[in-house]
């Protein structure tokens, strides 16, 4: 199978075809010009991210964009694509259940939006949460 690195005990033939599915879901996402991509500085010090909802006292953001999909830029090296339906939801939660998490930032602090835990936005397995 050319392009594909075994290991000596060739375990990562069990998953390849999960990592096949996974690399073409990953691609499609990357080609989809509907990638909105925000840079958040603070987050590698702080652990939230700045979610967007109203900028110069009109929607805009999560509410107002047609993208698939948010990639935010955390860091350097790093970045945390988010389904928009799924952003959309976590901010409004984290909005309604923890309203002190609402502020303005954004550029020259114009936007108003909602800081989201980045840890909120990965799935993780029931119980390996914490706040």
């Amino acid at each position: 199978m050319s392009g594909v690195v075994f290991n000596k005990d060739k375990r990562f033939d069990l998953a390849l075809p999960e990592g096949e599915a996974a690399e073409t879901e990953l691609a499609r996402i990357l080609l989809d010009p509907k990638v909105e991509v925000k840079h958040d500085n603070g987050c590698v010090n702080t652990g939230n991210l700045f979610v967007e909802f109203k900028s110069r006292g009109v929607d805009s953001g999560v509410r107002t964009s047609e993208a698939g999909w948010w990639a935010f830029h955390y860091s350097p090296v790093g970045f945390l694509i988010v389904d928009l339906r799924a952003l959309r939801l976590i901010a409004n939660e984290t909005a309604r259940n923890e309203p002190s998490r609402v502020c303005d930032g954004g550029d020259d602090g114009t936007s108003r939006g909602v800081l989201v835990r980045a840890v909120d936005l990965v799935p993780w397995p029931k119980g390996w949460r914490s706040r």
